[in-house]
């Protein structure tokens, strides 16, 4: 470990990753000629960076809410016609299936 005065650093941070992740970390710190701590600095003290990734990931969670709403609206539709013997309207299904597409 270097001494204080020639790096300024004086605290240690442990990550724990897999190997895949590690590889991959690696490989774009290399990408970029940084060592891993200073390309994953880099990226941890660029803020827009985080919160584009809490975007996409809030609208991840969005869209798995969607698609489970519709899951439970197939299964009460599924149930509907067996125990009525009767399907849906093509329309109905259509319209289902268009706000499938709309989420992808």
């Amino acid at each position: 470990m270097a001494p204080k005065s020639k790096t300024g650093k004086n605290c240690d941070l442990h990550l724990r990753v897999n190997t895949q992740l590690k590889i991959y970390i690696a490989n774009k710190a290399s990408e970029n000629n940084k060592t891993i701590n200073d390309y994953c600095t880099d990226i941890l003290k660029n803020y827009k960076y985080a919160n584009q990734l809490m975007n996409i990931e809030a609208i991840q969670k969005k869209k798995v809410r969607l698609l489970s709403n519709l899951a439970n609206n197939l299964n009460q539709l599924a149930k509907l016609c067996n125990s009525e013997k009767e399907a849906p309207q093509k329309e109905m299904l259509l319209a289902m299936w268009n706000d499938l597409k709309a989420i992808r």
